[in-house]
């Protein structure tokens, strides 16, 4: 029996590494254990290391927890490049990663979440994939002033959720989120509600 067991989970860790060289295969790594009487199974995964969740293409919802787990742990809102060396953190990974739900409820509903750092992340995810949603998301919370530590190239600060969401819809140059008909205007009005001053914020 403890021969078997060993086994089993060699074989697992086995396919863990195949999944995270090769981002393509559709292994799904929870179901491994199905039927196969190995106890503490649960334990096992989530003590994995992210490598082994970064070749998955579709999250089940025990690997988001499991992410979304990670992010609130790191508690850091890391843009797509931190430091001199611009490079790309394990936090930013995580994120991409977790912006890959198809479902948007999911995200949805993480906007809500007791971190602040993954309640911006999620809507970060949202905006990204030009949800309806987000608008009135972003009214939700408006009173969200909740601090959060954000990092950007050599930059850093404890900024707050209600702003975090702002800079997420702000409009780029001479263009709009025709979406959700959130143009610099209303980025503009916003800001003002909110206190936000941008020559003081970053």
């Amino acid at each position: 029996m403890k021969l078997r067991k060993l086994l089993t989970i060699s074989l697992y860790f086995s396919l863990c590494v195949l999944v995270a060289c090769q981002p393509h295969q559709k292994y799904v790594l929870d179901d491994f254990f199905d039927d196969t009487g190995v106890e503490d199974s649960n334990k096992i995964k989530k003590n994995l290391p992210d490598l082994f969740y970064n070749g998955i293409d579709s999250l089940s919802n025990e690997n988001v927890d499991y992410i979304v787990n990670k992010i609130a742990e790191y508690d850091y809102l890391d843009g797509p490049a931190i430091g001199y060396g611009g490079i790309r953190s394990e936090q930013y990974e995580r994120f991409e990663k977790l912006a890959t739900v198809k479902n948007d409820s999911i995200l949805i509903n993480l906007t809500s979440h007791k971190n602040a750092v993954v309640r911006c992340y999620a809507f970060d995810a949202l905006v990204t994939r030009k949800s309806l949603h987000c608008l009135p998301i972003f009214l939700k919370h408006l009173k969200d002033t909740a601090g959060v530590h954000t990092r950007g190239g050599c930059l850093g600060r404890i900024g707050k959720v209600n702003i975090e969401f702002l800079l997420a819809l702000r409009p780029e140059e001479n263009t709009y989120r025709s979406w959700i008909a959130f143009d610099k205007s209303d980025f503009v009005q916003y800001s003002r509600l909110l206190h936000f001053d941008e020559d003081h914020y970053f």
